[in-house]
């Protein structure tokens, strides 16, 4: 299976676990028994685990693989997968994914620009807690991405 993308009907509160989708090409029921059938889905930055399927209704578990569970609005972008689709995704860090339909990695960029912001403005013996978290978020997810091996 190939990623296949589609939109929300209707928006989606963070503890809501059952859904509509515009189409469900691609989705499949999953048979936890024998591993067949497991598919991903991916919206905003929320990572969820498809756990049943009838019709266009979609039923999951909420901020799988370390994403937060978060609130959705109707029409959003929501990409289903095979979990090798998923398998090279930094999920837990958070970076946004581009899967070409026009989503940025805001929360890379927003990371990336709070620690500079941050370090501009403070002498590099005194950051705070943070600033040190900004900078180690963003390092993890450079590390994640392949764009920075870290300290030789």
């Amino acid at each position: 299976m190939s990623l296949n993308s589609t939109t929300l009907s209707a928006a989606i509160g963070a503890a809501d676990t059952v859904f509509a989708v515009a189409s469900a090409t691609g989705v499949t029921a999953p048979n936890f028994t024998t591993g067949t059938g497991i598919t991903w889905a991916w919206c905003d930055q929320e990572m969820m685990l498809v756990t049943a399927l009838t019709g266009t209704t979609v039923t999951v578990q909420r901020g799988q693989q370390g994403s937060p569970a978060i609130a959705h609005a109707s029409g959003a972008r929501i990409v289903f997968g095979l979990p090798t689709d998923f398998a090279n995704q930094p999920v837990g860090v958070k970076a946004s994914i581009d899967y070409g339909y026009g989503s940025p990695p805001v929360g890379m960029r927003a990371a990336a620009a709070q620690a500079t912001s941050l370090v501009g403005t403070a002498s590099s013996t005194a950051l705070d807690t943070n600033t040190k978290a900004a900078l180690i978020e963003v390092m993890n997810t450079l590390i994640a991405l392949g764009y920075w091996k870290g300290a030789a």
